[in-house]
């Protein structure tokens, strides 16, 4: 959303000038309720110009304070409805005679006013840096007796608020005394921490200028030249500031503004002991958000009862994020003997750049120092709430109980309602009891308690929630107070329809606005005439004007007089429109004034009603309008309809239409329906409506329908919960450790948890891992955050470790899992493998095979495995007895083992194979967790080992022997420029045939490549230095193979563009009768008995014919070899398949030559076409469910190792950035953001190209670069 501008009057220059000040607003400010402003460019007789807010607003749905105005714009994004309607939230009028500056260079002259930087002062006025305090001989007063949302913030130099009646009464002159003191402030949260702590002084000079007002910034504090003089009451010419600073941008958060910044906290101080003496306090500075700018914050040592040079090393500087950065450490040095007890001192944030500041200043002492917390230093609290009642159904009045000190143990406190004011017996709330529990390390809970909606006008009404019975901690404040703030007292304004007979002489439409009840205030209306079929000065005489409502007056007129001529014509219509008002809500802005001519005959009237339709949760509604004829016709009427949005949106709230509805003769009802869209989406009613047009045989007379959607979504906050997780320790340097924190549900307002760690086992003072602490930031619909914490790594047997992180003070939501645990799976325990063995099959009798299970170091601990047998080729019972157990290792003990019987026969057979696999093991790690057992048959000789002979075709044939061959294939040379893939696949005889396809038959290139096995990319010879590529592939017994190169380009391309209809890129086939042009593009030469070496030339038609452009070797090995675990996919995608395998410690080794600092991850699949639960690759959502749900580890250029993996995997890359920086910055994976994460799979991936090439067995290389970029896949 945005601010809209409508121009009236502007010249080309000036029109630029003002849509350059307006964006600057337009990247600061989040506007999810559209600002719209009509901006005029007149004469104002020397005054330069001004922006002010149309209409302002007390009371209104989500109002954050009661009885406190807000300027319309402000109002709108509370109510998340536009309650202006039509009429823009902002009127700018500025003056085309002054001598401006119109350029948005910055270049303004001394001599005229730069008119962007005057534009960004005004816009800042009607956004409510603005105030209703004046000074006049004498007296200080604030208007209307309801304060402006700036005054509230407003206090002199003893932090008395000067709207404070008790203090300073309206009007008095000891409220001018204040106005004139040279000693007011503006007192608000974000305001103080971006100036260095204190409350920022405004104007308010001994001697005032008539025209001034205390919404200004002191001149004298801020002068001209700096930043923050944007905001003081006089811009001079030659000045120019196109930038609001972040002192301005702070005082509108506290206005209750979105700023779309970051914002920059301190974190708990953490000390560090030094090898000697000092030690180290270490300040944390936390940006809530990274940024795509540089941020950058000053920060500086004050002394408390601690002395600089003395106890501590004063210490201050510029503390710089770049891009994605979004955590700083600041040590300052500290002398161990001296800094004691009762001794502290601070640290400043100040001049903050692309940045706010959320608090300021933290501080260091003794007491930081970790030391268990008692009983009595723990204090259980709850906190006062404020509640709009609502009118109907349930609110929920959230408690905050809070500690004041995280605990080790667990907290319990019971609690309980009372009435006062409102009552049980009156449903006003419903009663509640129950307990909370504070988990070590939480300091926040939330009671809910229902509050009932009704439409009595009543005093605001209050009951209590007690605390009792706490157990580890003491009470603080006990009982605190909800108040019912009533919403039904506020008067709602309406204006009536109404019908009026033209006549031939004389006439008036009166038009009656009228209150709902009686206000106390006088109530303020603008009012105003508008065309619809009649037109001013025509049918009508115009009239613009103002009423007001007395206190206790409920009723009032507006007569308009009627044109009246002789001519016969249809009914006709025009609108009074309210353009303003004050003290009051809006039920009805517009009145219907229907002319009737009384010279034409008796035409029917055709009016149509309004209605209200439940949401609902799902699928859809209909909302049916009535449209009635109030006579029967003779003739066919018809009559044209369409919907118009209001607060609802088409094809968001329902399903716009547009057609005409015909009564036949007789007829005098008809309906048109409106399908609504549901949703689960706690919001506000909705409206939209359907007008009526172009009658035909009759006249119109109510030509607006309008249909409220009533929300039935319940108004509960969303709650929070984070997971626990695994890390694999390491050896050295760190690992990160990365928590999920999920939102139940999408919501419309941001929601922002805190987050600290907390010590278990593991802790900090040990290094186990580095503390974190700040606060997540979900934006609407957004619902997955992530916390990473490094985890440190050593080479010390010791067990597992755990620590925690807590989630704390939630906004606009409630906390349901509050603590995360960690374990640090420590990886330095001892190693366990079991080998493999050979047995000779004996005839009709039991034979033993004999595994051993070894240790691969002494452990000072009792060591145990499980293991049970699994059948290969053999099964059980046939070929050997099943076996399973749990193996011990007593201290000292690194050898055992495992007897499984082996059953012979007298068939004549081929090998056979079983396995032991190990699991479960108990200080240890498991290194090989699978032992095979091949069973050789004694009944023949060993089967003599397969052969690999070729045809003259380059059909390459695996023969002699029954049993499947191994081929190991390795890259031996790379001269090419192109980044080309080399596959193979099976053909039916020694002429190449693919059922029943020959190799120049058309359909052979995608028959062929359906079958194919992909077996690796051969990069260019400059990349990755000397990375090598093998892959072992098995194959069948009498299989034939043709070899085969896609130039450039991947199979998976390949075949995606045939089924697409395109022309795919080239393919070469090792067989020269499946070539176009029947040119042989391979070598192949037997380099021994078991090898042959192929030689590539990879350019159609033969280019240079040199045939070194790939070489590569392809031989049969051992028949008892295996391919590497988790290889058996590969070739067909590129995915790590550990399905088969179990747990197994995995390790990632990164060469890259790549600018970018890229992130590569694998994350668990369900099946080999990538699913993820319903979604497939491709499917909006895929990305973020990939990377937020199912990431299974995630590393840079440095790689990690020992981590624990199982199931299905497929490899991803963020380029350029981390997997947080994607989740928060590009979930949806759009080509026009950033990072992008790129998959093996080409439907996911933007723009559908190959990503991930296959360079050898898990071997993985990744293009980083939009659009295949520079194709180097390093």
């Amino acid at each position: 959303m945005a601010f809209n501008v409508t121009y009236n009057g502007f010249t080309p220059e000036a029109q630029t000038a003002f849509q350059f000040a307006v964006d600057v607003w337009n990247e600061l400010i989040d506007t999810p309720i559209p600002v719209n402003i009509e901006a005029n460019w007149t004469s104002l007789g020397g005054a330069l110009g001004a922006a002010n807010p149309t209409t302002v607003h007390l009371n209104f749905p989500n109002t954050p304070q009661a009885n406190i105005v807000y300027p319309v714009a402000l109002a709108n994004q509370f109510a998340k409805s536009d309650i202006n309607g039509t009429t823009a939230e902002i009127q700018a009028n500025f003056d085309k005679n002054a001598n401006w500056y119109l350029g948005t260079d910055g270049n303004s002259n001394s001599n005229q006013f730069d008119f962007v930087t005057i534009v960004i002062h005004e816009l800042a006025h009607s956004l409510g840096f603005s105030d209703t305090l004046e000074y006049s001989q004498g007296e200080g007063r604030w208007l209307n007796f309801r304060p402006f949302v700036f005054d509230p913030f407003v206090v002199n130099g003893s932090q008395e608020k000067l709207i404070d009646t008790n203090l300073f009464p309206n009007p008095s002159s000891q409220l001018g005394s204040q106005l004139v003191s040279d000693d007011v402030f503006f007192n608000g949260f974000y305001a103080v921490n971006n100036n260095n702590g204190l409350p920022v002084k405004l104007y308010a000079p001994t001697i005032w200028e008539e025209g001034s007002s205390i919404g200004h910034l002191d001149e004298n504090t801020f002068p001209t030249g700096t930043p923050d003089a944007l905001m003081t009451p006089f811009v001079a010419p030659g000045e120019v500031i196109h930038q609001p600073s972040p002192l301005t941008l702070a005082i509108l958060k506290d206005l209750g503004w979105k700023i779309n910044l970051p914002e920059l906290t301190l974190g708990n101080v953490v000390f560090r002991e030094g090898e000697d003496n000092p030690d180290f306090a270490e300040f944390t500075v936390n940006l809530s958000q990274s940024s795509t700018e540089e941020v950058t914050v000053e920060y500086a040592t004050v002394d408390n009862t601690a002395i600089a040079g003395t106890d501590y090393t004063n210490t201050s500087g510029t503390l710089v994020f770049n891009p994605g950065e979004i955590r700083k450490i600041i040590a300052v040095e500290v002398d161990a003997e001296a800094f004691t007890a009762n001794k502290s001192f601070s640290l400043n944030l100040s001049s903050p750049s692309n940045a706010l500041i959320g608090n300021y200043q933290t501080q260091a002492s003794i007491s930081d120092r970790p030391t268990p917390n008692t009983d009595s230093d723990l204090l259980i609290s709850i906190a006062d709430i404020i509640v709009t009642e609502g009118n109907n159904g349930v609110t929920s009045a959230n408690f905050t109980v809070s500690l004041n000190l995280p605990s080790e143990e667990t907290v319990t406190v019971a609690y309980t309602t009372a009435d006062d004011t409102a009552t049980t017996q009156d449903n006003d709330y419903l009663p509640t009891t129950g307990s909370l529990t504070f988990n070590p390390g939480e300091t926040s809970k939330i009671i809910a308690v229902e509050v009932t909606g009704d439409t009595v006008s009543e005093s605001n009404e209050t009951f209590k929630v007690d605390l009792n019975n706490p157990s580890n901690a003491n009470l603080g404040k006990e009982t605190a107070i909800a108040t019912i703030s009533d919403d039904d007292n506020t008067p709602r304004l309406a204006v009536s329809d109404v019908q009026v007979t033209e006549g031939d002489s004389n006439s008036t439409a009166e038009f009656t606005l009228n209150l709902s009840t009686a206000s106390t205030e006088p109530v303020r209306v603008e009012y105003a005439t508008a065309d619809d079929t009649a037109t001013a000065n025509n049918d009508y005489l115009a009239v613009r004007d103002t009423l007001i409502f007395a206190p206790g007056e409920t009723s009032k007129t507006v007569a308009v007089e009627i044109v009246n001529d002789t001519q016969q014509e249809t009914s006709e219509t025009f609108n009074l429109n309210i353009l303003s008002f004050t003290n009051s809500l809006l039920a009805d802005r517009q009145g219907i004034a229907t002319i009737t001519d009384d010279d034409e005959g008796s035409l029917p009237r055709i009016s149509i009603n309004d209605l209200t339709v439940n949401e609902g949760n799902d699928g859809t509604n209909t909302a049916s309008f009535t449209v009635n004829l109030d006579t029967v016709s003779n003739e066919t009427v018809t009559v044209e309809y369409e919907t118009a949005d209001e607060t609802a949106i088409a094809s968001e709230d329902y399903t716009a239409i547009a057609a005409t509805l015909t009564f036949n003769p007789g007829e005098t009802s008809q309906t048109i329906d409106v399908e609504t869209l549901a949703d689960n989406i706690p919001e506000a009613d909705e409206t939209f409506s359907v007008n009526l047009s172009n009658a035909t045989n009759a006249t119109i007379g109510d030509r607006r329908g309008q249909a409220t959607i009533t929300n039935d979504d319940r108004l509960i906050p969303p709650s929070l919960s984070i997971n626990e997780i695994r890390v694999i320790e390491g050896d050295d340097g760190t690992t990160l450790a990365t928590f999920t924190v999920m939102l139940s549900e999408p919501t419309f307002d941001d929601v922002v948890v805190e987050y600290s760690t907390i010590d278990s086992t593991a802790t900090r003072n040990e290094n186990d891992y580095t503390p974190v602490l700040g606060s997540l930031r979900f934006k609407s619909g957004e619902t997955t955050k992530t916390i990473t914490v490094e985890v440190t790594g050593d080479t010390a047997v010791e067990d597992d470790e755990t620590f925690f992180v807590n989630l704390n003070n939630p906004v606009n939501a409630f906390v349901a899992a509050s603590q995360g645990k960690a374990t640090i799976v420590n990886d330095d325990a001892p190693a366990l493998s079991i080998n493999n063995v050979t047995i000779s099959e004996a005839d009709n009798q039991v034979a033993t095979a004999t595994f051993t299970v070894n240790l691969n170091q002494i452990s000072t601990e009792e060591v145990r495995v499980e293991y049970a047998t699994a059948d290969g080729t053999a099964t059980t019972n046939n070929d050997y007895t099943p076996t399973a157990g749990t193996i011990t290792f007593n201290p000292g003990e690194t050898s055992k083992t495992i007897a499984v019987e082996v059953r012979g026969d007298n068939l004549v057979d081929a090998e056979e194979t079983f396995f032991v696999n190990l699991r479960n093991s108990v200080n240890a790690n498991i290194a090989a967790s699978q032992g095979k057992a091949t069973i050789v048959n004694n009944e023949i000789e060993r089967l003599a080992p397969a052969n690999l002979n070729k045809t003259e075709d380059n059909i390459f044939l695996i023969t002699e022997s029954s049993q499947p061959a191994q081929l190991l294939f390795t890259l031996q040379e790379r001269n090419a420029s192109l980044v080309s893939e080399i596959g193979v696949f099976a053909v039916d005889d020694n002429l190449g045939t693919i059922d029943n396809l020959q190799p120049e038959d058309s359909g052979y290139l995608a028959a062929a490549l359906k079958r194919s096995q992909v077996i690796f990319s051969a990069l260019p010879d400059t990349t990755l230095g000397e990375l090598i590529s093998a892959r072992q592939i098995q194959f069948e017994p009498g299989e034939k193979l043709v070899f085969y190169l896609v130039q450039n380009s991947t199979t998976e391309t390949v075949l995606a563009d045939i089924e697409a209809g395109k022309n795919p890129p080239q393919v070469l086939f090792a067989t020269p009768s499946a070539n176009g042009e029947n040119y042989n593009y391979l070598q192949a030469t037997k380099a021994d008995s078991n090898t042959y070496n192929l030689a590539w030339e990879d350019l159609v038609g033969g280019g240079d014919e040199d045939y070194n452009d790939i070489i590569m070797s392809v031989e049969i090995t051992n028949n008892n070899s295996l391919a590497p675990l988790g290889t058996e996919l590969q070739g067909k995608r590129e995915l790590v398949d550990l399905r088969n395998v179990g747990e197994i410690s995995v390790g990632f080794t990164v060469n890259s030559e790549a600018s970018f600092d890229n992130y590569v991850g694998f994350y668990r699949i369900d099946d080999e076409d990538g699913s993820i639960g319903d979604l497939k690759p491709g499917d909006p959502g895929y990305a973020a469910a990939a990377i937020a749900e199912r990431s299974v580890v995630n590393f840079d250029r440095n790689g990690t190792s020992a981590v624990l993996l199982e199931g299905l995997l497929a490899p991803y890359l963020i380029a350029d950035g981390s997997t947080a920086e994607f989740l928060a910055e590009n979930p949806e994976n759009q080509l026009d953001g950033a990072p992008m994460a790129y998959f093996a799979y080409l439907e996911a991936n933007p723009q559908g190209i190959d990503r991930v090439r296959l360079l050898g067995d898990n071997t993985f290389s990744f293009e980083d670069l939009p659009g295949g970029g520079d194709r180097d896949y390093e």
